[in-house]
């Protein structure tokens, strides 16, 4: 050893200046704070490599030096601390990363400005008791570790470390040969039997027999090697089953661990310190491991020959750690430095290194080789170190942290002062899209809270059991990435985060998450997830149709929307929405199976449905007493004063109205008093019986008739009856109208058009040529005129258009060129471009100005040409040009002459230099003015050159170039010409490609000759195109031809149109009167003409006149003038009889007057004009009178005459003195017209004249009236709204099927974006020079992934490459551990930390991730269990008393700390559960039914709900009821065999039961190879089986879920000790349920203890009445599944449909649910009355509830068809329209749906009937195999041998039988109670000794030991 030199040698000066150097390269210069003494240790450190012992009194006098000189500050630490600011510190990367691997182990005081409420909080992480395993280390206490013998620590250590997998071997144990043959057994050869002589050795005894070393003290590593030390077997001192006992408890731990708390827990210990916890004395020892290698078990197969399960370990490849409570412990009580265990560090120099300083100082304690495999817990006291406020300055500095502990005043969020906060409108939000994507389903409670977290809000989401949770936080965590956000998810359990990565994962986002959780945490599975990633950076591409996609969603988004809010909107001022009001019609209409439309009100508006109801209802009561009064018919027609609509009158009115009656009646007579006197004088007695009306038209007619002139053709009128005598006056109007029309004609065209035939075929055959053209009657002829006239005009200039394409066909590259429209178009083209050629550069056309590249060559030169004559005007002013030599020799001059010094004129070269300047000068110009202007004269000649030289400008340009003299201008202008050209004629194909052809290759002389005329030309030409237009819009029929036709040949399309339309237009010109005619005027006119034509030859040919006439022919046209006189008479002939003919008694009266004379005729016709007047003087006098009668009484006529004939005057009197001699009765008709006016006032006459016509009974009145306003309103609704009015469901269906499609495209699409912007987010590159260690971020990362082996431990990689990491994974999956042990702190920071199952989570574990994050969103569920103790191994005192106590410091859960704090969101969907029993007893009992559960299509089912199995013999004792697992484990055995495809879980309520069932369920596998094979496929699955105690299930979820209650009475049929272990504390009750919230599909319960065992008192917990209710809710099968809620239909639709249903024999159940949704009416399947056969929806309330479309329209109906329902849907509009036809289809549906009740063949035997079959076969064998209860054991099992073996199994040998004597007295010894106990207990060689066959009565054995123990 090198020699120290003297501790008390006092420091030169150099040494103390280069130890204060030390220690400032030690601080850190950005402010971080070093404690003194791991600075003191890095500076001894440091020291020591050269030989200098600094001591403390040093120390502190070289730190107070530099305080005083300011390069350092003191720190606030209770142990102190010092730092310091340096802005021109740079962090040495290896030195940082040492000191923050090392400062992360050290446990330092903490500093004093620590707050009081953060150190109470990590206080509760560390634990320096001996209840700490890693201080207090037992090897006697229990089974939970594994002791290994004969290794050497370092060979064992590489082995494992070298990730070389090796198995635990244990003694095998002796045969019963070998125990003879080593006296412990003796063998009788005449019986065979074997007797016991002395004990069987133990495990140790036996091995040190086999020769092995059995001390615990491993041996060293000096000792001759051996092959034994070599091979994969670790050694141990156990037996086989003793092994598989232990080695199976720390296996089930140990992964238990892993799932729940990211943790491993399972090391492999090297060496341990036994230390005293006293400082005097030894009566305190204690053993505490040294060096812990992390390590896993894997379960192996089934080893045959010891009938056991190998187990093999692995190392994880975590990092090595030194116990940590250990070095605490020694340093705080003792002053002791634990070492460091550093990377490459063997267990043998660790050991020395221990030695060498622990017992260096404490000879009294000691060091053991041990080695043991145990359960260890280090992430408290990580926490702990990360919670130091001098390590992670972070804590004090996050405003989170600040609020949670107190040291802020937090706001209460306004929406935590009521609850949580209501949902947004999501379909409301802008870019919801973009702001807010969805890689995963999300209803509106789960997407509000992505809203709130986008938004940056700190949020609390309580998520009950099975509402989404992981789906909400996938999508939170893409969004964020999506954002460049950097997000760490936090959860203690695996599953809560494996569920959403493998969300991440199948939406393509698994790349971008880191996880550090568990097995996920190996440093090689790390580096693999990292290499993937790099592997795929750049892969991921953005969807091209996402933005069409989303347009289409929100299209369809506002049509659902729309549709929603107008049907349920409010119409008008009625109170009742659309729905309402369709709904109500269609029941009303389909009830009373009349026309609404009838009943209609005459104005809807401001009716009120109440009102009308009341008045409908008083109307059809004093209808009913009405209609009695009118006598036996009871029709109010016959009621005496029916037709008096008055509603009230005075005495004097009515006395009034009894008046006008009686003169009514007077006047009657009278009238037909004069009636009478009439038939006497006209001498027919017919007159007699005339009606009023027929008295009114006789009178009229003897009152109308005229004198007569004189002139009367009496002939004529003997001649005339009633027909030919209208004939003659419709003749006589006939010529009048003619003679009208001719005049009318006669303006508009020429006169001898009107009588001409010919002229107008002339005018029909003009037009039709017209129309051939254009068929529009809207034509203009002067425009068409006017046209054809320019036609004309054009034609007569086409030769100069044929010259020219003679001239251009001339050359051979053009072929046939025509005047179509195509032609001239291409020869004004070729004129266009022939004037925009430079025609003086003709000569100078050359393919090379095709280059596109001469562009920039000729711009270039252009500036170069005019750089070169500025900057030679410029030099010419001082140089002589041509002295000028090249520009490189003017540089050489320049740069010599650029010497200013004073020596200059001392150097040759520079006078030479002068001298050769001023040869170039102009004369008088001095020196100074030359080099002033050298530099232009560099840049001249330097241009100039590169003129010369460049040789692009020749090349490009031929002989055009010419150096200076290249006429840039015209070349630019020729290639412009040429682009031109290209641009509007193109090259190769193309039909314009032969003009740039014709003028390129056509000779300039042709080219100048055309030129000439080329403007006229272009001009004309463009005429004639525009004149073509114009025909081509006037003669669309012509459209084609004026295309595609030559128009200006000599028998071209111009000429034809010119003789076609021109002939048609010069015929019509002289024909016309009429301006601006157009065809359509024209065609009107020759039709009028033609039918004044046919009217004339109409009037002419008359054969009813002809045949009057005798033959003579009426007059005509021709020779009007000769009949006038015959007209005349007519006339007057015609006026004088008409009045007689129009009588029913003409055939009296009109032979009286032509029997007479002209004299006698005036006589008669003016006696008769008198009795008309009388007669009508009668008639007035009635009509007035009974007038004045009807307007008294305000009589309605057609009601009061009804079934009265008018027309007798007899009849009319007897209706009238019927109401005169009645009228007491009138005062009550006017009552009953008050109120039928009252319904009639608010419209509905309808309805009380049907009531009236008794075509409706009266007592339906009111629904009458209803139906009438509400079909009047429905009509309003569907006439006011279109979208309404024009609804169709199967539209609707459609727009809904594509919304839903849309939405799952745009989840998908929505992955491939968010991927491909994560994907894009910078990474940094880092150092990639240099060493491997110095490589930083993305360098370190890509090095590490391409690594197989010795990966750089995680924590270094954060701290070289965190930006990076965080760069390519922006998400990382952590446990609280997890971050406490990688991520440094300070070092990686993230802008939002999600941190779920919270409620499991305590605060002093959250805040070490909190503190690293700048935004926090909190998930759990406070109703289920509240942190765990299972893991903890470490504890301390309780808190001191405090009245000022921070939430975090006073809540039991971080989230019970968050909620008051931060805003409070609620998920209410239920997602998780298949059948509604399954969540039902928890909603009601802890969530109040608030959460939204959907009812399942299977009312009862063997596959779905809650079932319950009696275990009658469970037993509780020793904390588990060994029969009730063995049930268990064999309904787990069926399960798995017969039932793989459903995922299983198992749930005991303590340890011990939980690993009892998996010893019974091991026990079966080794029974069962089948069982075996099983279980290594379920291990394959994604949810395969656990078996887990009630502390450790929250965050699970399977299938089917196994409970078992455990508890139940200690002997059988005793009383339930009302101890439930923690269900009994006051949150036993969340844990319950958690528990009963598991299942997705079915929850068996085993119990061994009923409902009615529960005792129920005062002050039992919240928990144990909540074991009683489920028990009995279990037990009872009335569970609240697909209930009939007895709640009444929901709507008017649930009404109309039932009835329609249930009349073709179908019965419904109208709102079916549990809690928060109810479908509106389900129907049951006739045959299986226990399903439902389909739901029907309305888009009524339940529709409309919905808070988004999505959740409307996709979601809900999603849910309730993966649930198995069949969801058909019904709209309100149609419904409405046709209610017969929408249900026809549900008919033929359902129909083919059903099942009828039959004697169907017996079903598969349910899974609960075979676990109850398994329970009772298990009591029913225990009875057969008792005996009485007073027989003592020995008794019991010798009356199994007797009775049931032996006759069983007669042929087994004495000795091998199952209870033969040794094997008897075994059994009696230890009594072992199962298999396993049987197997670790009694020797092998009895067992082995044992006949198979009779191994099957082994349980019936441990069944008589378990009764009697």
């Amino acid at each position: 050893m090198t020699a120290q030199p003297p501790a008390n040698r006092p420091l030169a000066v150099n040494e103390r200046t280069l130890i204060q150097d030390w220690i400032l390269e030690l601080v850190p210069g950005d402010g971080a704070a070093v404690g003194n003494k791991t600075l003191k240790q890095r500076l001894d450190h440091r020291a020591e490599l050269h030989d200098i012992v600094v001591t403390d009194e040093d120390y502190w006098s070289l730190r107070e030096d530099l305080i005083a000189l300011g390069k350092l500050q003191k720190g606030s630490g209770r142990g102190g601390s010092v730092f310091r600011f340096d802005k021109n510190w740079k962090a040495d990367r290896q030195q940082s990363e040492v000191d923050n691997q090392s400062s992360w182990e050290d446990l330092e005081e903490p500093a004093s400005d620590s707050p009081e409420s953060l150190e109470k909080l990590r206080s509760r992480l560390l634990d320096l008791s001996a209840r700490n395993r890693l201080l207090n280390f037992s090897h006697a206490r229990s089974k939970r570790f594994a002791r290994i013998i004969d290794e050497l620590p370092d060979q064992l250590f590489e082995s494992l470390t070298s990730e070389q997998t090796m198995r635990f071997a244990p003694v095998p144990e002796p045969t019963e040969r070998q125990l003879i043959e080593q006296g412990y057994l003796k063998y009788d050869e005449q019986t065979g039997s074997v007797s016991e002589l002395k004990k069987p050795p133990t495990a140790e005894t036996w091995a040190q027999i086999l020769g092995m070393e059995t001390s615990y003290e491993l041996p060293t590593g000096s000792e001759d090697p051996c092959d034994k030390h070599a091979d994969d077997a670790i050694q141990t001192l156990y037996y086989p089953s003793e092994l598989e006992s232990r080695l199976q408890i720390l296996h089930t731990q140990s992964r238990l661990s892993l799932d729940e708390t990211g943790a491993n827990i399972l090391y492999l210990a090297f060496g341990f310190l036994e230390w005293d916890e006293s400082l005097v004395g030894k009566n305190s020892a204690r053993l505490a491991p040294l060096m812990l290698l992390p390590v896993r078990l894997e379960k192996g197969k089934l080893n045959p020959k010891t009938a056991t399960f190998d187990y093999e370990v692995v190392y994880t490849g975590e990092d090595i750690l030194t116990n940590l409570s250990l070095r605490e412990k020694l340093r705080r009580d003792f002053g002791i430095a634990l070492p460091r265990i550093t990377e490459d560090l063997l267990p043998e120099e660790y050991f020395a290194r221990v030695r060498d300083t622990v017992l260096e100082l404490k000879p009294g304690w000691n060091l053991h080789r041990f080695a043991s495999l145990g359960l260890f817990e280090f992430g408290k006291l990580m926490m702990y170190l990360d919670l130091e406020p001098g390590k992670n300055q972070a804590i004090l500095q996050s405003s989170l942290v600040q609020r949670l502990i107190g040291l802020t005043d937090s706001e209460r969020p306004e929406s935590t002062a009521s609850g949580f906060s209501s949902e947004h409108a999501i379909d409301e939000l802008q870019d919801v899209h973009q702001n807010y994507p969805l890689i995963d389903d999300a209803d509106s409670s789960q997407h509000s809270a992505l809203v709130d977290v986008m938004r940056g809000e700190d949020l609390v989401i309580e998520g009950p059991p099975g509402t989404g949770k992981s789906q909400t936080i996938t999508n939170m965590i893409s969004a964020a990435m999506a954002q460049g956000k950097k997000v760490l998810f936090v959860a203690e359990k695996r599953a809560a985060l494996e569920v959403v990565k493998n969300r991440l994962t199948r939406a393509g986002l698994g790349d971008f998450c880191l996880e550090l959780h568990s097995h996920k945490s190996q440093k090689s599975a790390v580096a693999t997830s990292i290499g993937q990633r790099i592997s795929n950076r750049g892969s991921h591409r953005q969807p091209r149709q996402l933005n069409d996609l989303i347009n289409n969603y929100e299209r369809l988004k506002q049509q659902l929307n729309e549709h929603v809010r107008q049907l349920h909107a409010l119409h008008a001022s009625t109170g009742l929405t659309a729905h309402q009001i369709l709904m109500q019609a269609t029941r009303l209409r389909e009830s009373l199976a009349i026309r609404p439309t009838d009943f209609h009100p005459v104005n809807a508006a401001n009716l009120d449905k109440n009102q009308i109801h009341e008045q409908a209802g008083y109307f059809a009561h004093i209808y009913t007493k009405t209609a009695e009064e009118a006598g036996q018919t009871g029709q109010l027609e016959t009621h005496p004063w029916f037709g008096c609509t008055k509603t009230q009158i005075s005495g004097l009115e009515q006395s009034d109205i009894l008046l006008q009656l009686k003169n009514a009646v007077t006047a009657l007579d009278e009238l037909n008093v004069a009636r009478t006197q009439a038939s006497g004088e006209l001498q027919t007695a017919e007159v007699a019986t005339f009606s009023p009306d027929a008295i009114r038209h006789l009178a009229d007619a003897l009152s109308a008739m005229p004198m007569p002139k004189g002139d009367e053709d009496w002939d004529l009128i003997n001649r005339l009856d009633t027909a030919s005598c209208e004939a003659l006056q419709d003749w006589l109007v006939g010529m009048d109208q003619l003679m009208e029309q001719q005049v009318s004609l006669s303006e508009a065209l020429h006169s001898s058009v009107i009588a001409s035939p010919d002229a107008l075929d002339t005018i029909k055959q003009s037009c039709a040529k017209i129309r051939q053209h254009n068929d529009n009657s809207g034509l203009k002829l002067d425009d068409l005129l006017e046209l054809i006239l320019e036609a004309k005009e054009l034609i007569e200039e086409a030769p100069r258009a044929q010259r020219l394409i003679q001239i251009i066909t001339k050359t051979a590259t053009v072929q046939s060129l025509r005047t179509d429209k195509q032609g001239i178009e291409q020869m004004c083209l070729l004129l266009e471009l022939l004037l925009e050629m430079p025609v003086a550069l003709a000569e100078w056309r050359h393919k090379r100005f095709e280059d596109d590249t001469l562009d920039s060559v000729l711009s270039e030169l252009s500036e170069l040409l005019a750089d070169i004559k500025q900057l030679e005007e410029q030099s010419s002013s001082v140089f002589t040009i041509d002295r000028l030599p090249s520009h490189t020799r003017l540089e050489d001059l320049q740069r010599v002459l650029a010497d200013d010094s004073l020596f200059r004129w001392f150097k040759s070269g520079w006078r030479a230099a002068k001298a050769e300047v001023l040869t170039m000068v102009r004369p008088g110009i001095k020196l100074k003015v030359a080099l002033q202007a050298l530099p232009g004269g560099i840049a001249f000649k330097r241009q100039k050159n590169r003129l010369i030289t460049e040789s692009a400008f020749r090349e490009k340009l031929g002989e055009h170039f010419i150096d200076e003299e290249t006429k840039t201008s015209e070349l630019i202008a020729l290639r412009e010409w040429y682009s031109m050209l290209r641009d509007k004629c193109g090259r190769g194909f193309g039909g314009n490609v032969w003009i740039a052809e014709y003028l390129l290759k056509e000779s300039p002389q042709v080219l100048e000759g055309l030129r000439d005329h080329a403007s006229e030309l272009e001009e004309y030409l463009s005429d004639v195109l525009s004149h073509r237009n114009e025909l081509e819009s006037t003669l669309p029929l012509d459209g084609h031809q004026l295309k595609s036709e030559d128009l200006l040949a000599p028998a071209g399309l111009y000429l034809r149109l010119i003789n076609q339309l021109g002939s048609a237009l010069d015929a019509l010109l002289p024909l016309i009167n009429e301006q601006a005619p157009t065809t359509g005027r024209v065609l009107a006119l020759a039709q009028a003409v033609e039918s004044w034509q046919e009217r004339a030859i109409s009037l002419q040919n008359n054969a009813e006149l002809l045949a009057c006439f005798a033959g003579h022919d009426l007059p005509s046209f021709d020779n009007l003038a000769e009949e006038r006189g015959r007209l005349i008479a007519w006339r007057h002939t015609v006026s004088f009889i008409r009045p007689v003919m129009t009588l029913s008694i003409r055939h009296l009266l009109v032979p009286q007057l032509t029997g007479c004379t002209t004299k006698q005729a005036e006589q008669l016709v003016g006696n008769w004009n008198t009795t008309g007047q009388q007669l009508a003087g009668a008639l007035q006098a009635w009509e007035r009178a009974s007038a004045n009668f009807i307007d008294k009484a305000e009589i309605e006529a057609a009601h009061w005459w009804k079934g009265v004939d008018q027309d007798d005057l007899s009849a009319i009197k007897q209706r009238l003195q019927r109401a005169a001699e009645n009228e007491e009765l009138l005062e009550h008709w006017l009552e009953y017209r008050r109120l039928r006016k009252r319904l009639a006032d608010l419209g509905f006459e309808a309805v009380i004249f049907a009531v009236e016509n008794q075509t409706l009974p009266a007592d339906r009145t009111k629904e009458a009236c209803l139906l009438g306003l509400m079909d009047l309103w429905a009509k309003q609704v569907l006439e006011s709204n279109p979208a309404l009015g024009q609804f169709s469901g199967k539209d609707q269906e459609a727009i809904r099927a594509r919304f839903a499609e849309i939405d799952s495209q745009l989840t998908k699409l929505q992955r491939e974006q968010l991927a491909a912007k994560i994907d894009q987010h910078k990474v940094p590159d880092g150092n990639n020079s240099g060493r491997v260690k110095d490589r930083t971020q993305l360098a370190l990362l890509a090095h590490e992934a391409g690594k197989k082996t010795r990966h750089v431990p995680i924590r270094s990689l954060m701290l070289r490459a965190s930006e990076a990491l965080q760069g390519l994974k922006p998400c990382f999956m952590m446990s609280p551990m997890a971050v406490a042990q990688y991520l440094p702190a300070g070092k990686v920071h993230f802008d939002i930390i999600v941190m779920d199952e919270a409620s499991q989570l305590r605060p002093e574990e959250a805040l070490g991730a909190i503190s690293r994050g700048s935004q926090l969103v909190v998930v759990g569920d406070p109703k289920q269990l509240p942190p765990t103790s299972f893991f903890s191994r470490q504890g301390g005192d309780d808190d001191e008393d405090s009245d000022e106590t921070s939430l975090a410091q006073d809540s039991e859960s971080i989230l019970e700390a968050a909620m008051p704090l931060f805003k409070l969101r609620r998920l209410r969907w239920h997602y998780r559960s298949r059948h509604e029993s399954l969540i039902a007893f928890s909603n009601r009992a802890f969530y109040d039914s608030n959460l939204v559960v959907y009812p399942s299509p299977n009312r009862e089912s063997n596959e779905f709900g809650v079932k319950f199995v009696r275990v009658t013999r469970g037993r509780f004792v020793e904390q588990r009821n060994i029969e009730e697992a063995e049930v268990v484990a064999k309904a787990i055995e069926h399960h798995l065999l017969h039932r793989p495809d459903e995922s299983l879980g198992v749930v005991a309520m303590n340890v011990k039961q939980a690993e009892q069932i998996q010893r019974a369920l091991d026990q079966l596998a080794k029974q069962n190879m089948a069982l075996q094979e099983a279980f290594s496929r379920n291990e394959e699955n994604d949810e395969p089986l656990f078996i887990k105690n009630l502390e450790n299930v929250q965050g699970d979820e399977r299938d089917v879920i196994y409970i078992s209650t455990t508890y139940g009475p200690m002997e059988i049929g005793g009383s339930v000790p009302q101890r439930f272990g923690p269900i009994n504390g006051a949150a036993g009750w969340r844990r319950l349920n958690v528990l009963f919230t598991r299942s997705k599909k079915r929850m068996q319960v085993f119990a061994s203890f009923t409902s009615g065992d529960v005792v129920a008192t005062g002050t039992s917990s919240r928990g144990v009445l909540a074991l009683r209710d489920f028990l009995q809710f279990a037990e009872s099968g009335h569970m609240p599944h697909t209930q009939e809620t007895g709640k009444a239909p929901d709507s008017d639709f649930e009404v109309a449909v039932i009835d329609a249903l249930e009349r073709h024999g179908y019965q419904c159940e109208p709102q079916v649910g549990v809690a928060g949704f109810f479908i509106d009416l389900a129907v049951r399947d006739p045959g299986q009355p226990g399903r439902y056969l389909m739901g029907i929806e309305c888009d009524g309330a339940t529709y409309h509830s919905a808070k988004s479309a999505r959740d409307r329209d996709r979601l809900r109906q999603s849910v309730l068809e993966q649930l198995g329902w069949r969801i058909r849907r019904i709209w309100s509009v149609d419904w409405f329209r046709n209610a017969k036809l929408q249900l026809e289809p549900l008919l033929q549906e359902l129909a083919a749906l059903r099942t009828e009740p039959t004697a169907e063949a017996e079903p598969e035997q349910a899974e609960d009937e075979v676990i109850q079959q398994v329970a009772e076969e298990q009591t029913e064998h225990a009875e057969r195999i008792a005996q009485d209860a007073g027989a003592s054991l020995r008794e019991k099992l010798l009356y199994l041998d007797q009775q049931v073996i032996r006759p069983a199994l007669p042929d087994t040998p004495p000795q091998r039988r199952l209870l033969r004597p040794a094997m008897l007295e075994a059994l009696l010894e230890f009594q072992p109670i199962d298999r396993s106990e049987l197997q670790q207990l009694l020797p092998g060689y009895l067992r082995e000794g044992t006949d198979p066959a009779e191994g099957r009565f082994i349980d019936d054995v441990l069944t008589l030991i378990g009764d009697h123990v």
